[in-house]
């Protein structure tokens, strides 16, 4: 599921596509009630299934981030699903309550924690403890994504019961709600780990961030950022606003955006790789055509003609071809 910068309530899904829809909570659900479900505007309730059932933990070591089973018999944490996040998770105490943790890997019958447990918390055979993930996924239905939503999205609705600790009460049914927007096709700049490394020569000196594998997170906040800094830019009478632009040209300033939030801590250069940026993403939005009759492609009459929307001044005229066509630059009127 790629949500391509449109958070985690609003979310966008390829036409005629079914991908698998995770939802990860925020708190650890009621162990009695049955499985959640989802529910897509006008279709029936989907279940929802978790990525992995509970594990009983019984011991932790000195540095608070290896959980160990005296049983043993834990399967191995599989990672490689694009987009769903196995190792968010919570850690349920008999004594100390509930834990937001991050799983970094489980083998050898034990967990490893990104970071360390608070100072205290009691993990023991007299107090185990369980360990509940928090990601559950359900897949797109076909009839949600079968056509277009162009300006109305379609809603989407889960409702949970959260549970605090077993000598609280379980706290009232929740609604978690958002929206997905069916396109023809996402933004995308195609910036990957690599690629950047590429553009970016300069990265290759800056060791990724402990924990972590690639600048993969950095590039994805990254997408975001641009997004939002572009959607203010485009004419609010774009169908798909981002969607209907060619993301490829937008891969430079998707590479300096991501260096900023790298450099995050240096004010100084964050600054500059900012406004680097922002001057390319102008540049780009002065140059690439959209695709206004929605196939995918860009025509040759579209090549070389700068839409009306993506340009102040100038007088605008209609496609002598297409009396319903959006106004271009330059031509008579």
């Amino acid at each position: 599921m790629v949500r391509n910068g449109q958070g985690n309530r609003t979310r966008k899904v390829i036409m005629g596509t079914q991908p698998l829809w995770p939802v990860v909570f925020a708190e650890p659900l009621a162990g009695a009630p049955p499985a959640p479900t989802i529910i897509f505007a006008g279709q029936p309730a989907v279940p929802l299934t978790r990525v992995r059932d509970d594990d009983a933990m019984d011991g932790i070591d000195t540095r608070r981030t290896r959980l160990t089973a005296s049983g043993g018999g834990l399967a191995a944490l599989h990672q490689g699903m694009q987009g769903v996040d196995y190792g968010a998770a919570f850690i349920i105490t008999k004594l100390d309550g509930w834990f937001p943790v991050q799983i970094q890997r489980i083998e050898d019958g034990a967990i490893e924690l990104a970071e360390p447990l608070p100072q205290g918390v009691v993990i023991s055979v007299a107090y185990p403890a369980t360990v509940q993930y928090a990601t559950w996924t359900a897949t797109v239905p076909a009839a949600v994504s079968a056509a277009e939503t162009g300006r109305t999205p379609i809603s989407w609705s889960v409702e949970v019961i959260t549970t605090y600790g077993a000598h609280v009460p379980n706290q009232p049914a929740q609604v978690i709600t958002g929206l997905v927007h069916v396109v023809k096709r996402m933004f995308a700049t195609g910036l990957t780990h690599h690629r950047f490394l590429q553009v970016m020569r300069g990265m290759h000196s800056m060791g990724v961030y402990s924990r972590q594998r690639d600048w993969t997170p950095q590039i994805d906040t990254a997408l975001l950022k641009l997004i939002s800094y572009l959607r203010p830019r485009i004419p609010s009478t774009a169908t798909r606003r981002e969607d209907d632009l060619d993301g490829s040209g937008f891969e430079l300033a998707h590479a300096y955006f991501t260096a900023a939030l790298i450099h995050a801590s240096d004010e100084e250069e964050h600054d500059r790789l900012f406004r680097l940026a922002s001057i390319e993403v102008k540049d780009v939005l002065e140059s690439v055509p959209e695709d206004f009759d929605g196939d995918d492609q860009h025509e040759i009459s579209d090549q070389g003609k700068r839409a009306t929307h993506l340009f102040g001044g100038g007088f605008a005229g209609t496609d002598p071809n297409n009396p319903t066509a959006a106004a271009w630059i330059g031509e008579a009127h």
